[in-house]
């Protein structure tokens, strides 16, 4: 089978969408995924589709890539039938990606009172500016091991020879001005737990100690920023605190639980909003 319009389930409105997408051979449909495809679809095109399409590329993909597939698994009810079966998530977690989806499914958006993994994630979220989630993700146990399961009195302590030795540490993002940021925040955290007591006390009065509401229907809607995640900033920026801008802070704020970003119809959010 060399032809898409020779691919079970794609007729006209399918090839265009194909057309849409740059698709043009069945070896080049073979190395896509259909959830992806269809979030892309939607992307170029403006509008939000019929989970339909996501079956038809799922039926078609399948196609490209086994010759002798089963008949029943030519048929796009078929991947209809699978995708229902799956619990919705949000559209930024990769089906079949179980590094993303545990987290998503566990610890996305679950509001953290304990300090010491409140640091864990302001180290992360900042290791993390430029990269994907997903490689920082990945790398979590080299961090936990590398800065001291997240002890920041330990951290704050970390001299320059020690700085040297994370460079040379491949579990880790070997970015000098990072590594060098996260031993100075380390600092600056325990100076500011001085004056607050806990650096949870600090934080979560930023967002009235309860969790933010936003009912997002859609990822696109979600900001790379809102005032409370820009306010925040402004302030440890004021304290010494590095790569703790808007953008990363929001992230930050959305991991650690103080905004429920899940979309409405992602079984996380229904959970977390009880």
């Amino acid at each position: 089978m060399t032809q898409l319009q020779d691919l079970v389930s794609v007729g006209p409105a399918t090839l265009k969408d194909f057309s849409v997408l740059g698709i043009t051979s069945v070896k080049q449909l073979a190395k896509m995924n259909a959830h992806a495809l269809f979030k892309r679809l939607c992307q170029l095109t403006g509008h939000e589709h019929d989970p339909c399409v996501e079956d038809v590329f799922a039926a078609a993909i399948a196609q490209a890539r086994d010759p002798y597939l089963p008949d029943e698994q030519k048929q796009w009810h078929y991947w209809s039938h699978l995708r229902k079966q799956r619990p919705v998530r949000c559209a930024w977690v990769p089906i079949g990606n179980t590094l993303h989806e545990h987290y998503h499914d566990t610890e996305w958006g679950v509001p953290i009172h304990d300090d010491q993994r409140l640091f864990e994630f302001l180290i992360l979220e900042g290791a993390q500016a430029g990269l994907s989630w997903e490689t920082i993700l990945k790398r979590r146990s080299g961090y936990r091991e590398a800065f001291a399961h997240f002890n920041w009195e330990q951290v704050a302590q970390f001299t320059p020879h020690t700085i040297e030795k994370l460079m040379l540490n491949p579990e880790i993002i070997r970015n000098r001005a990072k590594i060098e940021s996260t031993v100075l925040n380390a600092q600056c955290f325990s100076e500011l737990r001085k004056e607050y007591g806990t650096f949870d006390a600090y934080l979560w009065a930023y967002v009235g100690n309860k969790t933010l509401q936003p009912h997002i229907k859609s990822f696109k809607q979600v900001p790379s920023s809102t005032p409370e995640a820009q306010a925040l900033s402004r302030d440890l920026v004021k304290r010494g605190f590095k790569f703790v801008g808007p953008t990363i802070l929001y992230a930050f704020m959305q991991a650690v639980g103080m905004t429920n970003d899940h979309t409405t119809d992602c079984f996380r959010y229904r959970q977390l909003v009880k």
